[in-house]
């Protein structure tokens, strides 16, 4: 990573004292991984982000600790907010069509998707991390910000789900270095790939069982 950059990012960070964190529409477990991530990391140093998400918390990341605290995203930017901080999200518009009138500039941007072109003061973009979540691993562990066991799962949970469990092509050993960091911070492999892949809702049961009868 590009060490001026992430020091830039890490100054702004510090600097919020009210962070406004965001992810993209329809999050997935990076997204609120990342998300859940940054803003305990954030909580512990004294500070108080707000979580926001256009709709509503898939019921299999409500395991996460701070799920609670995600919110609906607002008609209009929080006004004690300090900081427009966009995470694991491509484009301005993918953060909700609320946001899209906003005037308030963007004024950080993490995330690890090559399409990003940076819509923020300031972008760190890394490709060639996996998921957002090990991008803000690197950025803590940078920054010498502590990361509570909390923090670590959620942000174990945002590498495991974005990587299909450490299968697909961009999984490498810094992937699992970084892994096994967040394990000896306190993630539980095993708790979270229960909820994240072993774990079946009612919802998706009575689907499951909807689709085999019709087509016996």
């Amino acid at each position: 990573m590009d060490r001026s950059l992430v020091q830039k990012v890490i100054e702004r960070l510090s600097q919020a004292k009210a962070p406004a964190l965001f992810t993209h529409l329809r999050p997935d477990g990076d997204a609120f991984g990342s998300l859940l991530g940054l803003a305990h990391v954030l909580k512990d140093r004294g500070q108080t982000p707000t979580l926001h998400v256009e709709g509503s918390m898939i019921p299999m990341y409500r395991f996460l600790p701070g799920s609670d605290l995600v919110q609906e995203i607002p008609d209009q930017f929080p006004t004690a907010a300090d900081a427009f901080v966009v995470l694991d999200t491509s484009t301005r518009e993918r953060v909700g069509k609320k946001t899209v009138g906003w005037k308030q500039p963007v004024d950080v941007v993490i995330d690890h998707h090559v399409s990003n072109p940076g819509f923020g003061s300031l972008n760190l973009i890394v490709p060639e991390i996996p998921a957002t979540a090990g991008v803000l691993f690197q950025l803590f562990a940078t920054a010498g910000w502590k990361i509570s066991p909390a923090s670590a799962t959620c942000l174990y949970a945002g590498l495991s789900t974005d990587t299909g469990s450490f299968r697909y092509r961009g999984t490498n050993a810094q992937t699992l270095r970084i892994a096994a960091s967040l394990v000896e911070l306190g993630a539980d492999p095993s708790e979270i790939a229960k909820h994240c892949y072993l774990s079946i809702t009612k919802e998706r049961y009575h689907l499951k069982k909807l689709t085999s009868e019709t087509l016996s």
